[in-house]
């Protein structure tokens, strides 16, 4: 970030770049941690190299929704794999750090969908858990003839895939062995869920700082996954966890998901800020919209 002595560091995610040709690890956070870990290790060897100076007592990790998910997941990684490196703040934003969780609440017959995020969800988790489960067992027509178009081709955004498929409500998309999940199709999706979720099963270093931002109106990723990340992190022992949680409204007329991003992006702003006496910070809570 020109001028502001900060070195971002933003890799792709697993599916894209120089992994373009492979499928979209939507929504995997060990896969995604593993991209970003694997980025940070280059970029100090780069930097190093090219001379430039890396003052290892800062590094921020912050990511939203997908994104979040994925920050938590690097902490995780960290914590578990590598003690050498030490992040000293993260913020997550709107993230699904519960799946199997975002799965149950999302894919319950007749709720509202995103098809986007539906059927990037369930192809990731079908192909790199290696279920296999031909996809005529998950999805419906029309979306199933327009997985090549829309998803494989990374061509569109999600607002645009959404816009092209049309349809409201998961129950439109994906077949009843999906959403009815005492079939065994979404038994084997939940266990491998449950294998990446956030707010269980591991052990976080007592010293993190975490920053959870969450908008408690979002219907993208329901709130319940701060709520229980904050829940495990406390229950682990971290003790500077920040759970700024709450009705933000709506900024510019977007909806809560997309306004929390926001939110969390000033947070990250102020705290750097903070930290390094750049400005003054503001509190976002007395600016209205």
């Amino acid at each position: 970030m020109v001028g502001s002595h900060l070195i971002t560091i933003s890799p792709d995610y697993y599916g894209f770049g120089c992994t373009e040709d492979k499928l979209q690890a939507y929504c995997i956070s060990h896969v995604n941690a593993q991209a970003s870990v694997d980025a940070l290790l280059a970029a100090k060897k780069i930097l190093s190299e090219l001379g430039i100076g890396w003052n290892d007592e800062v590094l921020y990790n912050i990511g939203y929704s997908q994104g979040a998910q994925t920050a938590m997941g690097v902490v995780r990684l960290i914590d578990e794999r590598y003690p050498d490196l030490k992040i000293s703040c993260t913020i997550a934003g709107g993230g699904p750090y519960d799946i199997a969780e975002l799965y149950r609440l999302s894919f319950t017959p007749g709720a509202p969908a995103s098809p986007a995020i539906a059927i990037s969800l369930l192809m990731a988790y079908n192909t790199y858990s290696l279920l296999d489960i031909p996809l005529e067992r998950l999805l419906l027509d029309p979306p199933l003839s327009q997985v090549d178009e829309y998803i494989l081709s990374k061509n569109y955004t999600r607002s645009e895939i959404d816009e092209a498929i049309g349809l409201a409500t998961i129950s439109d998309i994906c077949t009843s062995a999906v959403t009815d999940f005492s079939s065994s199709i979404a038994q084997r999706f939940l266990t491998v869920m449950e294998q990446d979720n956030l707010c269980t099963g591991w052990t976080p270093r007592t010293d993190e700082q975490i920053i959870l931002v969450h908008h408690t109106k979002d219907t993208t990723v329901p709130v319940v996954n701060a709520s229980k990340l904050y829940q495990f992190l406390k229950a682990q022992g971290v003790q500077n966890v920040t759970y700024y949680v709450g009705d933000f409204g709506t900024i510019k007329g977007k909806p809560a998901h997309e306004s929390g991003a926001s939110i969390m992006a000033m947070r990250f702003i102020n705290k750097v800020c903070t930290d390094l006496g750049m400005f003054p910070w503001i509190d976002p809570s007395n600016i209205i919209f």
